[in-house]
C-alpha cells in the first residue's frame, strides 16, 4: 500500500504536460454548475417580471432563482464528476486526455445521476446519525465514480458497493491522503479560489492513483494509446536514493508538494 506521500508524488509525475489541459476542465466544470444558477436569474428571472403583473408570480421569480437552479445543477452534477474522475484515471494511467472528456458522463446520464443522487441521500440520512457515521459512509462511497468510470454499465448500486468492498479496511490510508492536501486547500483560498483549478486535478489524479492501488492495478499492466507496453518508460517512483540519479535528485527536490 502506497503512503500518502507516495501516491501525491506519483499523481506530481503524471500530470506533467497536462496541468493545462485539466485546469481547463476544472473551469469548465465550475462555469457548468455557476451558470445553472446565473442563467436562471439573468434569463427566466426577467422574462417572469415582464410578462407579470401578478404578485404570485412576481414571488415565482424568486422561487425560481432559489431552487431551479440549485435542482439543475443536481441534474448535471453526476456526469460532470463522472467525467472528471475519467480524466483522472486517464492521467494515472498515462492515456491521452482532452476537454471534450470532462463531458464523458453524459454519454451514461443515467447511471452517474443515480449515483449522485442516491450517494447524497444516504448520505443525509447517516449524517443524521451524528458526523462520524456520514463522514465514515462518505470515504466507503470516495470511489464510486472511479469504478463507474472503469465500467460505465455497472448500475449506480452496483458501482457503490464495488467502492464499499475496496474501501474495507484501507478508510483511514483514505482520510491521511486527503488530509495531506490542506495545504494546498488554504493556499488556494488565498488566491481567492483561482489556484484551485489546479489543485483539484492534483488531489483527484492523487484519488485516481490510490483507487489504482487499492485494486491492485500496477503501471506495469497498462498500455499505451499507442498500444505500447507502459513499462517501457521510466516508472521508478521510489523514494529510495540509491535508485535515483543524481541529476534526477535536483529536479524531485523543486516539486512543490508537501
Amino acid at each position: 500500500m502506497l503512503t500518502a506521500k507516495e501516491t501525491r508524488k506519483r499523481a506530481w509525475k503524471k500530470l506533467k504536460g497536462k496541468w493545462g489541459t485539466y485546469a481547463v476542465c476544472s473551469l469548465i466544470y465550475f462555469l457548468f454548475i455557476a451558470c445553472c444558477s446565473v442563467l436562471t436569474f439573468i434569463f427566466i428571472g426577467p422574462i417572469i417580471l415582464i410578462i407579470s403583473g401578478s404578485l404570485i408570480l412576481r414571488y415565482s421569480y424568486i422561487a425560481l432563482n432559489v431552487f431551479i437552479g440549485p435542482i439543475i445543477a443536481l441534474i448535471i452534477s453526476g456526469s460532470l464528476i463522472l467525467g472528471y474522475s475519467f480524466i483522472a484515471l486517464n492521467v494515472s494511467r498515462r492515456k491521452t486526455i482532452n476537454k471534450r472528456q470532462i463531458f464523458y458522463g453524459f454519454k451514461h446520464f443515467g447511471s452517474s445521476f443515480a449515483l449522485y443522487v442516491c450517494n447524497n441521500i444516504l448520505l443525509f440520512l447517516w449524517a443524521l446519525l451524528f458526523i462520524i457515521p456520514g463522514i465514515i459512509k462518505s470515504i466507503s462511497y470516495s470511489m464510486s465514480f472511479f469504478a463507474l468510470a472503469d465500467n460505465p454499465y455497472l448500475s449506480s448500486s452496483d458501482a457503490r458497493n464495488k467502492s464499499i468492498e475496496i474501501m474495507n479496511g484501507k478508510k483511514l490510508d483514505y482520510f491521511i491522503l486527503n488530509l495531506s492536501f490542506i495545504g494546498w486547500i488554504l493556499l488556494g483560498a488565498l488566491t481567492f479560489g483561482i489556484l484551485y483549478f489546479w489543485i483539484f486535478p492534483y488531489i483527484f489524479t492523487a484519488q485516481a492513483e490510490f483507487y489504482r492501488d487499492i485494486i491492485n492495478e500496477s503501471d506495469n499492466k497498462q498500455m499505451y494509446d499507442d498500444g505500447k507496453p507502459i513499462d517501457k518508460i521510466e516508472t521508478d517512483f521510489s523514494d529510495n536514493e540509491e535508485d535515483i540519479p543524481n541529476d534526477k535528485k535536483d529536479s524531485d527536490s523543486l516539486n512543490p508538494y508537501f
